[in-house]
């Protein structure tokens, strides 16, 4: 038979649990409404949605990469300071990674595959994750913090050499004329 006492601690958890959802809800709409989480939907729409990355890296090779590079400034920001995850900074970093790697495929190539490789909106979807208390996706992203730490050194590497064969094929391509 249950006590006064055993009702008490029930009442009391069941009320700490509410305090917390709802903490946590307050806390996930102020995130939402800052700016900044506002500026990376823009960004991981128009660059994924309506593929202006590879657009632009189309017409302006190497740019697209170098933009590439800069407009991930926002998403570092926004995982680094609002949402406070060192482990989704990494695996934000590592998807541009990526991105840039794959741009910097010469001769179109890159531009292409970059069409279907949505950096993105695949970091948006980790942040939300992060911001909505996604398990699975925050199981995955710690998971893979130190495998992606370790691309992320390789990968800049690989874009650094890359960059310098893409330098050079053109120097040679230029010399033929």
């Amino acid at each position: 038979m249950p006590t006064d006492t055993s009702d008490a601690k029930r009442h009391y958890e069941i009320t700490k649990q509410r305090v917390q959802t709802e903490l946590k809800e307050q806390q996930r709409t102020a995130l939402i409404k800052k700016k900044s989480y506002r500026m990376i939907n823009a960004i991981a729409l128009l660059f994924d949605r309506y593929f202006l990355d590879p657009v632009i890296g189309l017409f302006f090779p190497g740019f697209g990469d170098v933009l590439s590079g800069v407009l991930v400034i926002p998403f570092i920001y926004f995982s680094l300071v609002h949402v406070r995850s060192v482990q989704l900074t990494v695996a934000v970093v590592y998807n541009v990674m990526k991105d840039v790697l794959i741009g910097c495929i010469p001769f179109f190539v890159g531009d292409v595959i970059d069409a279907f490789h949505k950096s993105y909106s695949a970091n948006m979807e980790l942040i939300d994750g992060y911001i909505n208390n996604d398990a699975e996706i925050i199981r995955k992203v710690n998971r893979k913090a130190v495998v992606s730490a370790i691309f992320i050194v390789l990968a800049m590497a690989a874009v650094y050499f890359m960059i310098k064969l893409t330098i050079l094929m053109w120097e040679k391509l230029f010399a033929l004329f």
